[in-house]
Parts: C-alpha cells; sequence; structure tokens
C-alpha cells in the first residue's frame, strides 16, 4: 500500500466500500471488527512507506543543496565565510557575556549574602561584624575579610614561598561562602588564631603530594602558622580568589594595625535569616548605627549624614560595583553591554550578507521555481527547500566557526586576560545546542528569502519576468544601509576608544612616574631602614629614595580630618621627608617634611590644593587638623593624579610617620639601570639575607590600573575589523552579481564610446550612495554612545566632528575598493562578449 496522499485516498475508499458490504449483509459490529483488524494490519506498511518516502525525499533534497552550493561556488563561499565569522565571534563574546553574569552564582546561599558598607566606603570597622550578629536576630553570620597587603611571604623547611593572595577571615567564612574543603573540617578550619587554610594549587606547590595537614608554615618570620585545612580552588568566576586564608584573630598579632572603631579596615558581609527583607534589616541598622555614633561617640548630624549611613548591597552586584566590591576581582557591566551589542551587530550583519545574496539571484533561480510550480510543486514545498539550504548552510558555517573559535581561544583569552569554560565539545547537551543555533539562525534568516523566491508566478518566471525587482532592490539597499551604518557606529567607537586611551598615556599626571622603583620593605630592611638608605643613597645610580605607605598605584587609605567647622574625607599617605622631591611632585605653598625636625613627626601633613579648597582655607599653613591626633598644615601641593583618570583628583593628605612607613620608593639614574637594580639587590641580599628582593617600575603599577581598558580596546579594534570585514564580503559579492546582471548594459555602453572611467563611476555610485546614507544614520547613534562611554572618565577627550568625517570617509574608502574591483572587471570586458553572451 503506498503513502503518498492520493493512494492513501484511493485505499480507504476500498476499505469503507466493504465495510458498508459487511454491516449490509453480517452486520455492523462484525463490519466494525474487520475495519480495525484491516487498519493495523496496514499500519506497518504506512509507517514503513510514509519514512521511507521522507527519507527518500530528504536524501534528495540534500542532494539539490548540495548541487546549488556546488553551482554557485563564489556566493557559496562568501556566505559561508561571512557567516562562520559572524556566528565565532558571536560565540567567543557571548562566552565572555555569560562569564561575567555567573560571577560569584556558584555561592548556595548567595540570594541571602549581602555587604555591609557606607555609600562612599566599602570597608567596615572591625568590631562591626561581632557587634551586629549579636544585636540583631536577622543576622544569621557576619564575616569579615581584611586584605593581607601586609606580607605575601612564607617559609617552610628553609625554603620561602611567595602567595600573593591572601586574606584574614573570620571561622565563620565557610558557613557564609561556598568554598568546599578538601582536608580538614570547616567548623574547626580557622577556629585556632594561628590556623592556615590552603588552595588546593598552594598547597600542591608547596608540600607536592604530601598531607599538608599539621605543617608548621612562618609568616614573614614572625609567627608561626598551622595548616588545618586545604580548600579547593575558588572558581574562575568568583569574585573573591585567594590562595591562603588565615584566623582574623591574628591580625593583631602579626600586624601593627589599629583594630578599634575608629579604622575602616574591613569588608564584611552578612548572612540573612531566610525570609527576612534586606530593606528592612538595612533600616534597622541604620537606625541603630545612627544611635551609636550620636550617643557613643558624639558625632554631629551632618557628618553622620555624610559618612555613616549604612547600606546593604547584595553579593551578587558586587562584581560589578568596582569601589563597593573591595579589593577583588571587578568587571564592568558596561562593558558587557557593549560586546553584547557587538556580538549582535557581527551576527546581523552576517545574516544580512545572506539575505541580500540571496534575494539578489531571486531572477537566476526564478525559472528553477518556475519550472518547478508547473510541474506540481506545492509553495510550501519549496519554502521548506529554501529553508532546509539555508539551515545546511548555517549548520556548515557553524561548525567551521566552532573550529576558528578553538583556534583563536588562546589569543581570546590573552586579550580578555583570563580563561572561560567555552565547553563547546565538553558534553553532548552543548552540541545539541549549537545545532539548535545553527538551525534556528538558518530558520531567521532564510525566512524573508525563502518568501520571495517562492512568491513568482510560474508564466513571469519562465519568461523572463519578475515582479518583484524593484521592491528587492530596495529592500537590499535598505538593508545595506542599515549594515554599513552599524559598522561606522563601530569605526567611530574604535577610533574613540584609541584616542581616549592615548589621552590616558600622554597625559601630564603631575609627577613623574617613569624611572621610580618601589617594592615592600622586609622586617629586617625596616629594623636597618638608616643602613639600608645610607648604602644606596652612596651609589651614583640612585638619585633619590623616600619611604611611604599607602601609595601603591591603585591601594588607598582615608581619614576623616577636621576642622572646628568642617570635616572633609582625605586620601591619606604616610611619608617621610624625601617623598615630596622623590615623586616629582610641586608644592605650591609652604615648605616640605624636615627630617631635622623630630617633633614634626606624627604632627605635621601638607595637602594638595583640592583639600584646600575643601575646608576653605585662604590661608591654610599652619592651620590644625584633627583625627583623633592633630596635624598641623606646613604645607600645599600642587594637585596630581594619585588614582587613575577614572577618578576627580581628591582631597589628599600626606602625613609625615617614618615609623609607619614600610614601601620604599626609589628614583634611579634612566642611564645603567640594570647595574643600579643589581646594586639595590645585593644591597637587600646583605641586610635580609631570609627575603628574596622583588620590585616593581611604578610607571608599570600605574599603567595597571588601565589594563581594563586597554582589553576593551584590543577587543573592540578586532571585533570592529571583523564586522567590517564581513561587511565587505556581503559588498563583494553584491558588487559581482549587479556587474553580472549588467552585462548587457556595460557591453552597449562600451560600443557607444563610454570609458573605463565613467562605467566604473556609473557601476559605483549606487553603492557608494549606500554609504552615504549609513552615514547619516550612524553618525547621531555613534556620538550618544561613545560619549555615554567616555563618562566613565573624569578626563577625557571630546568628541569632535574629524572623527565622524574620517570614519565615513573610511567606510566609503573601503566600500569603494571593495566595489571598485568588480567594477573594474566589468568595465574593462570585451563588449563583443558581453553582447554575445546575452
Amino acid at each position: 500500500m503506498a503513502a503518498g496522499n492520493g493512494d492513501s485516498d484511493y485505499a480507504l475508499g476500498d476499505l469503507w466500500e466493504t465495510f458498508e458490504h459487511i454491516a449490509a449483509t453480517e452486520g455492523t459490529v462484525k463490519a466494525r471488527l474487520w475495519f480495525w483488524a484491516e487498519v493495523l494490519r496496514s499500519l506497518p506498511g504506512f509507517v514503513r512507506n510514509f519514512f521511507r518516502w521522507r527519507t527518500d525525499m530528504f536524501i534528495n533534497s540534500m542532494k539539490l543543496m548540495l548541487r546549488n552550493l556546488r553551482r554557485q561556488k563564489g556566493y557559496s563561499l562568501i556566505n559561508i565565510a561571512g557567516l562562520s565569522l559572524g556566528i565565532a565571534v558571536f560565540i567567543l563574546i557571548m562566552s565572555y557575556v555569560a562569564n561575567e553574569l555567573s560571577y560569584n552564582s556558584f555561592h548556595t546561599r548567595l540570594d541571602r549574602i549581602y555587604q555591609i558598607g557606607t555609600a562612599e566606603n566599602n570597608g567596615t570597622p572591625v568590631p562591626m561584624a561581632d557587634f551586629l550578629k549579636q544585636t540583631f536576630p536577622e543576622i544569621e553570620q557576619a564575616v569579615r575579610f581584611r586584605n593581607n597587603f601586609h606580607s605575601q611571604l612564607f617559609r617552610y623547611e628553609g625554603g620561602f614561598f611567595k602567595i600573593e593572595e591572601s586574606y584574614f577571615v573570620d571561622p565563620e567564612a565557610f558557613d557564609v561562602f561556598t568554598f568546599p574543603l578538601i582536608r580538614g573540617h570547616a567548623e574547626t578550619a580557622l577556629k585556632d588564631p594561628f590556623s592556615l587554610v590552603l588552595s588546593e594549587t598552594e598547597a600542591q606547590r608547596i608540600f607536592g603530594n604530601a598531607d599538608p595537614i599539621g605543617k608548621i608554615v612562618n609568616y614573614d618570620n614572625q609567627k608561626d602558622f598551622t595548616v588545618t585545612a586545604v580548600i579547593q580552588d575558588p572558581p574562575r568566576n568568583s569574585s573573591i580568589s585567594f590562595g591562603a586564608l588565615f584566623s582574623i584573630e591574628a591580625l593583631d598579632d602579626v600586624t601593627d594595625e589599629d583594630v578599634s572603631w575608629g579604622h575602616w579596615n574591613c569588608q564584611t558581609y552578612l548572612l540573612l535569616t531566610k525570609g527576612h527583607d534586606p530593606g528592612a534589616v538595612e533600616e534597622k541598622i541604620r537606625l541603630f548605627m545612627h544611635s551609636i555614633y550620636t550617643d557613643r561617640w558624639g558625632m554631629t548630624e551632618d557628618r553622620i549624614s555624610e559618612n555613616y549611613v549604612f547600606s546593604l548591597r547584595p553579593m551578587k552586584d558586587l562584581y560589578f560595583d568596582a569601589f563597593r566590591g573591595g579589593r577583588y576581582k571587578h568587571g564592568s557591566l558596561q562593558n558587557v553591554y557593549i560586546f553584547t551589542l557587538v556580538a549582535l551587530i557581527v551576527l546581523v550583519i552576517a545574516c544580512i550578507n545572506f539575505v541580500n545574496l540571496t534575494t539578489a539571484r531571486a531572477s537566476v533561480r526564478a525559472k528553477e521555481v518556475g519550472v518547478r510550480k508547473v510541474l506540481g510543486s506545492r509553495r510550501s514545498l519549496l519554502i521548506k527547500q529554501f529553508l532546509g539550504e539555508s539551515m545546511l548552510l548555517n549548520v556548515i558555517a557553524t561548525g567551521i566557526a566552532c573550529l576558528l573559535v578553538l583556534l583563536f581561544r588562546p589569543l581570546f583569552y590573552d586579550l580578555i586576560g583570563k580563561e572561560l569554560e567555552l565547553g563547546l565539545f565538553s558534553s553532548p547537551v552543548h552540541g545539541l545546542f549549537l545545532l539548535a543555533f545553527a538551525l534556528g539562525l538558518g530558520l531567521v534568516s532564510g525566512f524573508y528569502p525563502a518568501f520571495v523566491l517562492t512568491a513568482f508566478r510560474p508564466a513571469d518566471s519562465l519568461s523572463g519576468k519578475t515582479s518583484r525587482g524593484v521592491r528587492g532592490t530596495a529592500f537590499r539597499k535598505t538593508l545595506t544601509v542599515f549594515q554599513f551604518a552599524m559598522s561606522i557606529v563601530l569605526i567611530i567607537g574604535m577610533i574613540t576608544v584609541m584616542r581616549q586611551l592615548h589621552f590616558i598615556n600622554d597625559k601630564d599626571l603631575g609627577f613623574d612616574k617613569d624611572y621610580l622603583v618601589w617594592f615592600e620593605e622586609s622586617s629586617s630592611i625596616r629594623d636597618k631602614a638608616d643602613v639600608f638608605r645610607q648604602k644606596l643613597e652612596a651609589y651614583p645610580g640612585v638619585e633619590k629614595l623616600s619611604i611611604s605607605r599607602f601609595t601603591r598605584p591603585g591601594i588607598t587609605g582615608t581619614w576623616d580630618l577636621r576642622t572646628e567647622q568642617t570635616t572633609v574625607k582625605c586620601t591619606v599617605f604616610l611619608t617621610d621627608a624625601d617623598f615630596v622631591e622623590t615623586m616629582g611632585l610641586n608644592l605650591v605653598e609652604g615648605r616640605d617634611f624636615s627630617r631635622t625636625m623630630a617633633s614634626e613627626a606624627g604632627q605635621a601633613l601638607i595637602l594638595n590644593q583640592t583639600a584646600a579648597r575643601a575646608f576653605g582655607l585662604d590661608s591654610p599653613i599652619g592651620k590644625t587638623l584633627s583625627v583623633g591626633n592633630s596635624y598641623t598644615i606646613v604645607g600645599v601641593l600642587e594637585d596630581y593624579h594619585f588614582q587613575s583618570l577614572h577618578h576627580e583628583i581628591e582631597p589628599l593628605a600626606l602625613v609625615y610617620d617614618p615609623p609607619s612607613c614600610n614601601i620604599a620608593n626609589i628614583r634611579i639614574s634612566p642611564h645603567d639601570i640594570d647595574h643600579t637594580l643589581a646594586y639595590i639587590g645585593n644591597v637587600w641580599e646583605e641586610l635580609s639575607p631570609d627575603h628574596p628582593f622583588e620590585y616593581r617600575f611604578f610607571d608599570e603599577s600605574y599603567d595597571r590600573l588601565y589594563r581594563a581598558e586597554e582589553n576593551f580596546q584590543a577587543l573592540f579594534v578586532y571585533f570592529s575589523l571583523i564586522a567590517v570585514f564581513v561587511a565587505c564580503l556581503g559588498l563583494l559579492g553584491l558588487a559581482s552579481y549587479m556587474a553580472r546582471q549588467r552585462t548587457k548594459e556595460v557591453g552597449i555602453r562600451k560600443v557607444m564610446g563610454a570609458t573605463v572611467a565613467n562605467i566604473m563611476v556609473r557601476l559605483s555610485k549606487d553603492f557608494a550612495r549606500v554609504v552615504l546614507y549609513a552615514n547619516i544614520l550612524a553618525w547621531p547613534a555613534a556620538w550618544i554612545a561613545m560619549n555615554l562611554w567616555l563618562r566613565n572618565f573624569a578626563f577625557r577627550i571630546t568628541m569632535n566632528l574629524w572623527v565622524l568625517l574620517l570614519a565615513g570617509s573610511g567606510a566609503l574608502l573601503i566600500a569603494l575598493a571593495t566595489v571598485g574591483y568588480q567594477a573594474f572587471r566589468a568595465a574593462s570586458a570585451d563588449p563583443v562578449d558581453a553582447l554575445r553572451n546575452e
């Protein structure tokens, strides 16, 4: 029994006739039993023929699709190349976006974890965590994280090693955060004050395959810590990464840090109990702390409202909040939005290429459609065929895109500064997702061409006339205008990002960051500070030496300095008497610190101009400021950029306090740098043999503040160039097709005396007009978008008209260069051949 619709109707007709005969002669019940028995007996044949018929049709359609691809190799290659690049860029960018949006999602209690801080400060006093936990039943746990920037040096069995990232934390950290332990027990891991928890990687590096539990590790030649647990390495998408955790109870024993209410040097995280409204808890904390600061500390309402209003920030939001999030890994939500838009733009440009090239070739395939319609093919079957061709093309392109992703993955990781879990072939789920993506993209990009190609009437198709020529041309031009408008927006963005980073690199910062070396002094060096200074200052390659604290790029501390009338939050650098000269700073009023005046230690300070204005001091020299102790203003410093150019210049105070300083800043001669560094290393080895000598150049450390922008620039430039290239691929295909369509016209014009140049201008002017229209669309959008991006910088360039003109002219030249070759080939062809072919 055949499976075709006609045969099925015929078979059912026979069954019905027999059914009526049996019903009339032997009764209805017997007729029904016979009918269903025949249906069940015929069912396997129906099913078998059904699938065989559709399998044959599918194989036949696949052969037809592949034949069409081979027949039009040039167009197929352009389509596949454009789609492959677009899909590869889309996969890479969206893997980055997915990674950024997944930060901290592995914490099982993420929805209940909040960081407490003020609008201007992510720090809290050390005692605050215990105080809040004991006071508010809505707070299940309170955990403090204190960055260990005092020393990264450890010793085990005579050998030294360094752990870059480590924190002092509360023992309850494992009750709040999901950091699984491989060895040891979470309940007791940090219970002892001198306990140490290592990450899996650090434990392996230090102890090899030996069991680290119970091993003794010395911290900075001061205290011995016992390894009590090994923790699984934090996931890559964790904003808090570390190699070691210490009990916060040891903080007072290994540092000279003030752990009172007056110093806000911890990040405090709260785990709220289930079902409690964080807004209500926040309000309770705010009111309670308000009463504490007014009743216990006697603060005024104005001071509290400015600096001591606490709020809760969800842990899930902290990765995109560099200020409130602390000294952890951070991302830019704006960059996520920008790169998502870039990924969509590149993908849309590739799809536009497909639509344009497919609809442009509509007249070529019109006869095929007409013949198949005359032979009885329904439009729905033709639509399925063309959609199938589109999906096949997209599946091929997606496969090539996956290979491109695997090939360029290392370069992409270098650009973004991190590794991602792509998982393209790690599981069948990812493979099915990619297949579904390719098929879905094929449906979307092939939908319009399929309906255009199947809409021709057979008579018009076979006679060479198509009724949709003008409409189709207008649609293609509209898509091309939109395509190039997006490309021009990316070009303008690329130029603007490069200009801003060039501006950052060239801007006068107000101090000299070149040939400046800094390093953290060891305890042995601090004990022999005078000998260390004498030896270095005696060497001709050392021009100046200063000791300071909180002066590393990106690391600052703040104090609330007060007069009787005003309180100003100032960034504070603790320095010796040589800091101003060593850094190349300029005093505009007063004097520098004096090493000969011992009474100045802990009593004198220098303000920058911004701080002096903030205090409203017309004549600041000799005035007194207080923050627990009283400090006399001895000088005013010309403003300089001690932070990145993302920030306005803020109030700064240099406090003369040599005993508290631990960072050496050495200005060296530009001549024979290697020998000078070697000499400093020898002096270090002589005075501090137990600590390795590690130094950094200040300009390199300062430039790291813009590493995110540098990565952003590189990614933006690469992806913008790819978008323009994909757009040009489509333009090349359209130009090639249009040149073939106008072969007869070109031949006639050449016979009538037209020159090659005239014909090239005529063939190219339509594309030039498209680019001009694209500029009209792109310029306002790019102007708005880039001004929004530049708002991230307190010091920035201004958008200029010449940038728009340069991008527009560049796009026009690129388009003309792309079209020009095809136009030249068409104009240079022998007109006799063109007319003969027609």
